[in-house]
């Protein structure tokens, strides 16, 4: 958290992670979403949900939630992110895939031990796994691989759907090293 702070990102409170998560996220049936009011938005705009009057540049929002958080357990689609102490790694997975839902989308894990890498990626069997980066990359975005969609005749440029899209293509992406597709 110290790095995320020196990094220019602001530190809310947990009493201020519950109060964002009441203004910023809604709850369908089981599952916690983003009000579509905040997604996408800077940090500023949700701080300002706060009464928090921030610079436009400040890049992230984060706090320090217990993992049951609805910002832990919602689908993460803004500059705003829960942290969640654990004892060790296998803990911090077997929250990660509690989180994750089954949804099989997008994870990341920040690691230099690909073995851990590994672990994780097969615990999680999501579409992308990204090592050492946020999940914006894995979707293109943000010096990632290229544009990404989870829906058939997306913009990958393969126009008819053929058989190949029905087969599951398992991507990782590793921020500032090399690329596993």
């Amino acid at each position: 958290m110290q790095a995320f702070e020196k990094e220019g990102n602001r530190k809310l409170s947990t009493s201020q992670m519950d109060l964002l998560a009441q203004k910023a996220l809604e709850k369908k049936d089981k599952h916690y979403f983003i009000n579509r009011d905040f997604v996408g938005q800077n940090a500023n705009v949700l701080a300002h949900a706060l009464g928090i009057q921030l610079l436009e540049d400040v890049p992230l929002l984060f706090g320090e939630t217990d993992s049951d958080h609805p910002w832990v357990v919602s689908e993460q689609m803004t500059s705003c992110i829960p942290v969640v102490r654990v004892k060790d790694f296998r803990e911090g997975v077997e929250y990660a895939l509690r989180a994750e839902h089954g949804f099989e989308h997008t994870a990341s894990v920040f690691t230099r031990d690909m073995n851990r890498a590994t672990e994780y990626s097969k615990r999680l069997n999501t579409d992308i796994i990204v090592i050492n980066g946020g999940t914006l990359r894995g979707n293109g975005g943000d010096l990632g691989e290229a544009y990404f969609s989870h829906t058939i005749a997306s913009p990958t440029g393969q126009g008819i759907v053929n058989p190949r899209d029905y087969c599951r293509r398992r991507r990782i992406m590793t921020s500032g090293a090399f690329r596993f597709v």
